[in-house]
């Protein structure tokens, strides 16, 4: 009887076990879809800042050397789709 016992209380260890490893995969899996989620909005507002920059609007200086550097790759793309 206790050698039953015994292998009844490790299924039943391994169970929880596999279970918290579930919990834990689930818990990781949400984290990586928020973060992929806070990426698109980041997107979204680089775009939307981008926007205004094109329109002349009034920028953070910060923002404005990004937005210089985004033209600048902008122009160099240009150049190398027309040398193609």
């Amino acid at each position: 009887m206790a050698f039953l016992d015994k292998v009844t209380d490790m299924g039943r260890t391994a169970a929880k076990k596999s279970e918290e490893m579930m919990d834990v995969a689930k818990t990781k899996l949400k984290i990586s879809e928020n973060k992929s989620i806070m990426k698109d909005f980041e997107i979204e507002i680089g775009k939307l800042v981008y926007a205004k920059y094109q329109k002349g609007e009034a920028l953070d200086v910060q923002l404005l050397e990004l937005c210089e550097k985004i033209k600048e790759k902008e122009a160099e793309n240009s150049r190398l789709e027309s040398a193609l």
